[in-house]
């Protein structure tokens, strides 16, 4: 899916900004937990399908583990397999890195779904936390 394009951004920047801004209420649907300020220090990644801004994915490095704080898609870019093929290549370079384990909370139940359809496991312990082991 060569339309598809992960550029490395910051928060700080007015592009994040005004895209955030433009998708906050969707972000919130769908991960109401999100605080924009609890992402600093955080690595961000604009998605790009076709050139146009489509999603953010947002994540920090935990030892050997990768907790994502925000993986987004706009509406109009949903159910095209644009979210799975992400995944793919996150989690095809997060493995090459040495990581184990990628995590990521769900309350909304068209995320866990969706995040089920990725591959992620529920946790035993903690029931918004969902894992994929990439051993």
């Amino acid at each position: 899916m060569e339309k598809l394009e992960l550029r490395e951004t910051l928060l700080e920047t007015e592009e994040f900004r005004n895209l955030y801004d433009q998708w906050k209420d969707d972000i919130h649907q769908f991960m109401p937990d999100f605080d924009l300020d609890d992402a600093y220090f955080s690595k961000t990644y604009l998605l790009l399908y076709e050139k146009q801004p489509a999603g953010f994915f947002i994540y920090q490095e935990k030892g050997d583990e990768i907790h994502i704080l925000m993986d987004f898609l706009a509406e109009e870019y949903r159910n095209k397999g644009i979210g799975k093929k992400v995944f793919e290549d996150i989690m095809t370079e997060f493995k090459s890195q040495g990581f184990k384990l990628i995590v990521g909370l769900a309350y909304n139940p068209d995320h866990v779904n969706y995040l089920k359809h990725l591959g992620f496991k529920g946790s035993k312990k903690y029931k918004a936390r969902f894992e994929i082991s990439l051993k």
